[in-house]
């Protein structure tokens, strides 16, 4: 498996502001399999985002300049492409910081299919452990702000857009049912420091509409993500620029006649073909005119 995210919230965040600065109330229509999963999931939960005022940032603007110049000043490298007249832009970034109830110890983890040793924290303050059906522990970690940190090996992801949370779904069903581990069967957590910094393909979101008006144009992802034995900060930043729906790329290919061919015309008032022809490739010539 690869090293991957899924950070929504400011995906949400981005169609919130869109919301805002086209004044209409937000509404979803999906061109494809994976936006309709996407709304099915997540489109319902947008008011959550009132819990992460001071961690989740948007704006919407006319001017792509504006957002770009945001995204820079909030530390990230993806940059919206010049957007053509009558089309807005927003961003959301989100920052979040935990810290451990106390600082952990700084130690070393072997991986365990390379063999190589790797930077790591022993914790053992505000964590608790779960029995998982899957036969590897759930971590849970309480942190000074009261923001959970949840850790668990996993063997193979489900390969779709959202294959992260089904994960997180089976998780939840372990803990839901209570199986908590024996204080005698493990005291802590070890687990390797992260650094992430990637580009996330987002763009399976374009060309969704937004309202009856909009669609997506253009959509952007950068997260990073630091742990060490202080804490973890995440962070994440979603651009997109939206145009109207009329301003939408057509694509479309022309019609190839490239056969033998009927034409026919037509007179109203009169009740047939005035003319009708049969036309095969040895007439395929250029008239001197049609005088």
């Amino acid at each position: 498996m690869k090293t991957n995210s899924l950070t929504i919230a400011p995906i949400l965040g981005c169609l919130k502001a869109a919301s805002g600065f086209i004044k209409k109330p937000l509404t979803c229509t999906p061109v494809n399999d994976d936006q309709q999963e996407f709304i099915k999931r997540f489109m319902g939960l947008i008011g959550g985002l009132d819990s992460l005022t001071k961690e989740l940032v948007s704006i919407a603007d006319a001017d792509v300049q504006v957002i770009n110049r945001f995204l820079k000043e909030k530390g990230f490298d993806i940059q919206l492409p010049p957007a053509p007249a009558g089309s807005f832009s927003v961003a959301s970034v989100l920052n979040i910081l935990v810290e451990w109830l106390k600082e952990g110890i700084v130690t070393q983890v072997r991986n365990y299919n390379s063999g190589m040793l790797h930077d790591a924290v022993k914790l053992k303050e505000g964590v608790q452990l779960y029995r998982s059906f899957k036969d590897e522990p759930i971590v849970c970690i309480r942190t000074k702000s009261g923001d959970i940190v949840w850790i668990t090996i996993v063997r193979d992801i489900p390969e779709t857009r959202f294959g992260i949370m089904e994960v997180i779904k089976d998780a939840e069903v372990v803990m839901d049912a209570g199986f908590v581990a024996a204080d005698r069967d493990h005291e802590g957590v070890i687990f390797p420091m992260i650094d992430y910094n990637q580009f996330v393909d987002i763009s399976w979101i374009e060309h969704m509409r937004v309202t009856d008006d909009w669609y997506i144009d253009k959509a952007l992802q950068q997260t990073k993500f630091r742990m060490n034995e202080k804490g973890a900060r995440a962070e994440s930043a979603v651009a997109m620029t939206l145009r109207l729906c009329c301003c939408a790329p057509q694509n479309r290919s022309p019609v190839i006649i490239n056969d033998t061919f009927v034409l026919w015309i037509e007179r109203p008032g009169v009740e047939f073909p005035v003319f009708a022809g049969v036309f095969a490739e040895d007439v395929w010539n250029k008239p001197a005119n049609l005088d």
